[in-house]
C-alpha cells in the first residue's frame, strides 16, 4: 500500500506548477537536444555503437526525451510532446543528411517514432494508474 501511494505521490508532484522536478526536466530535455546535435555533426558518428544497437539507443534516447518533456509541461499535452520530439528525430536526420560521412536513415528515425510513443502510452497508462489510486485513498 505504501508504495502505491509514493506512485501516485510522484505523479501528483508532477502535476504541480512550477516545481523544481519540472524546471530540471526542462533544463535536460534541452541539454539531451543539444548534445544530440552536437553528435550528428560529427563525420564519424558514434562508431561504437553498431547496428542493430543503435536502434535501441535511439529507442532509449526518444523515449527518454518524450518523458522529460511530458514532465517539463506537467504532464499535460502527452500527444504534443511526442510529436515535438518525433519532430526533433525528424530534424536530427535531416541534419544528419548534410554533414560529411552521414547520411539519414529511416530506421532510425523509425526508432525515435517507437521511442516517443512508447514513452507517451506509457506514460498515460502511469497517469491513470496513478490518478486512480489517488482516488481510491
Amino acid at each position: 500500500m505504501q508504495e502505491s501511494r509514493t506512485f501516485a505521490g510522484l505523479f501528483s508532484a508532477i502535476l504541480q506548477p512550477r516545481t523544481p522536478l519540472r524546471a530540471a526536466c526542462s533544463v535536460l530535455f534541452v541539454a539531451m537536444v543539444a548534445m544530440l546535435f552536437y553528435a550528428s555533426a560529427k563525420p564519424a558518428g558514434l562508431p561504437f555503437i553498431p547496428p542493430p544497437l543503435d536502434k535501441l539507443v535511439h529507442f532509449g534516447y526518444y523515449a527518454v526525451l518524450t518523458i522529460l518533456l511530458i514532465v517539463a509541461a506537467g504532464g499535460r499535452g502527452v500527444l504534443i510532446a511526442a510529436l515535438v520530439v518525433i519532430g526533433v528525430g525528424a530534424a536530427d536526420e535531416l541534419f544528419q543528411s548534410t554533414v560529411p560521412q552521414r547520411q539519414a536513415d529511416w530506421l532510425d528515425f523509425a526508432a525515435d517514432i517507437v521511442g516517443a510513443s512508447v514513452a507517451a502510452v506509457v506514460f498515460v497508462w502511469m497517469a491513470r494508474r496513478a490518478r486512480y489510486l489517488i482516488a481510491d485513498s
